[in-house]
């Protein structure tokens, strides 16, 4: 946990700020120190707790969210007993299965506390929901004051690698789909199927032709739906590895 500047990280594109896209609801909060405040950008205005302990911020998307760090600002010397001491994150669908991933210990803080946000293999964490839980302040103060918080999210997509497309390809198109792609490689196939591999094991310019538009096509629904990139593939190459598919197929053009 490190104090840093998470607008700084913004600029440099490798992340991006995803809490516009949720809704936030708070566990209480004194009137006209609410949600807006936690969300102005501004540091000298603040959420407000008016409530028992444990304190909640709740933030839910409308689709399944990677996030890869938390960042709240605190600031002791203005908010001394409001200031909290112990956070807890959780994460999940919704209220009913959320898990606690984190929990943070706060000592007098002043500034952007930074909370990464990781799995067991290190990897950010795809969710729908983050509950932000103050269960204790300092100098045992009952509310708190929270001035900002961020949620960051990867902006880099998956490359889609060669090597990536090669095992996709060697796998799903011999019928081991895989089930985030299923949908997407049977439309593939069933396309394929109508411009079908010679048998002398060669492709006709029109078959080049068909299955290059058909990679394209593929590969821009797989960038729509999933994120994948297109770098590094070499379209061409996909014609060794549909060779199996296509060589059971017998037919001439005309």
């Amino acid at each position: 946990m490190t104090a840093v500047d998470p607008v700084k990280n913004e600029r440099t594109g490798s992340v991006r700020e995803v809490g516009s896209q949720a809704i936030w609801s708070l566990s209480s909060c004194k009137p006209g120190f609410g949600v807006d405040q936690l969300r102005d950008d501004r540091v000298d205005t603040y959420w407000q707790s008016d409530g028992q302990l444990p304190h909640l911020v709740n933030i839910q998307f409308q689709r399944k969210t990677t996030v890869s760090d938390i960042y709240i600002y605190t600031d002791y010397k203005l908010d001394e007993s409001y200031t909290p001491n112990r956070i807890s994150i959780r994460v999940g669908t919704h209220f009913n299965d959320l898990q606690e991933i984190e929990v943070i210990v706060l000592s007098e803080p002043s500034g952007w506390v930074h909370i990464p946000i990781k799995d067991i293999n290190d990897k950010p964490v795809r969710m729908f929901m983050i509950q932000i839980a103050v269960t204790s302040n300092h100098q045992n103060g009952r509310d708190t004051h929270m001035r900002q918080i961020k949620i960051h999210s990867p902006t880099d997509s998956q490359r889609f690698s060669l090597n990536t497309f090669k095992l996709c390809a060697i796998t799903e198109i011999k019928g081991n789909l895989a089930n985030v792609v299923q949908d997407l490689t049977e439309n593939f196939l069933a396309n394929l199927n109508a411009d079908p591999f010679l048998i002398n094991n060669t492709f006709s310019e029109k078959s080049i032709g068909f299955i290059n538009k058909q990679t394209e096509n593929y590969i821009a629904l797989m960038k729509k739906k999933y994120g994948f990139n297109d770098h590094g593939i070499n379209k061409r190459s996909i014609q060794y590895h549909l060779e199996d598919h296509l060589s059971s197929h017998e037919g001439k053009f005309d």
